[in-house]
């Protein structure tokens, strides 16, 4: 509910406040002005993190790998290391998924990026919001959690081809319904993307991807896909 408000905020929604009721079920509301009073949202905040956001992304880093002795060879594979990191920046993209996480930190007070290597091989940085990761509260730091649950949106024939997955399971899923698992971050898209441009009958159409929840488990220091 916190980042449902702070991202309403954020986009100049500034009057409204968090009432609790029944089965602990939390419903906004807005409080009630003197008559003749009309408020008027000032969206400083919004600007204050777009400011810093474009100082510490104003310019690319410069890579700077040093050998560890003077022998030829361990300065040769020192440069081709630098500019191998300068081409990584700008291949996977790194600086704008780098950014998206700073900003979540800004606004949530947390942000993930996961880097590793896929089942073909490949090396990839992926940007996940608050919304999509799920582990033990109260902790300080990731090494700390005993679990992590990841929601990804994948497409059916990404599970097919995905060695990981129960491919019998995988051959009966069937296309998502809506488009976030947390019902705050589902309430976010459907009010920033309005329902009335869909044909009746239709809503789904086009969709051809599922909401996963890959549970990973810590076990020695080592997590293991669940």
């Amino acid at each position: 509910m916190r980042w449902y408000i702070v991202e309403r905020f954020l986009e100049g929604v500034h009057f409204e406040r968090e009432i609790e009721y029944k089965e602990g079920q939390v419903r906004l509301t807005q409080p009630k002005f003197v008559k003749g009073v009309k408020p008027i949202p000032i969206p400083r905040v919004d600007k204050q993190v777009e400011t810093i956001l474009n100082i510490l992304f104003a310019n690319k880093p410069v890579w700077k790998v040093y050998p560890l002795t003077a022998e030829p060879d361990a300065i040769q594979n020192a440069e081709k290391i630098t500019d191998f990191l300068d081409v990584l920046w700008d291949v996977l993209d790194i600086q704008k998924k780098i950014k998206k996480a700073t900003k979540s930190a800004l606004c949530f007070n947390v942000g993930y990026l996961e880097v590793g290597i896929d089942f073909e091989g490949n090396l990839f940085i992926e940007e996940y919001t608050p919304w999509q990761i799920y582990h033990d509260v109260g902790i300080e730091d990731l090494n700390q959690t005993r679990f992590l649950i990841k929601v990804v949106k994948k497409t059916i024939e990404d599970l097919k081809q995905n060695p990981n997955y129960d491919q019998k399971v995988v051959s009966e899923l069937k296309p998502e319904t809506k488009e976030a698992i947390s019902t705050y971050q589902e309430a976010r898209f459907k009010e920033k993307f309005a329902q009335s441009i869909q044909i009746p009958g239709k809503e789904n159409e086009g969709k051809n991807f599922i909401l996963v929840k890959e549970v990973w488990i810590k076990e020695n220091g080592e997590w293991y896909l669940g």
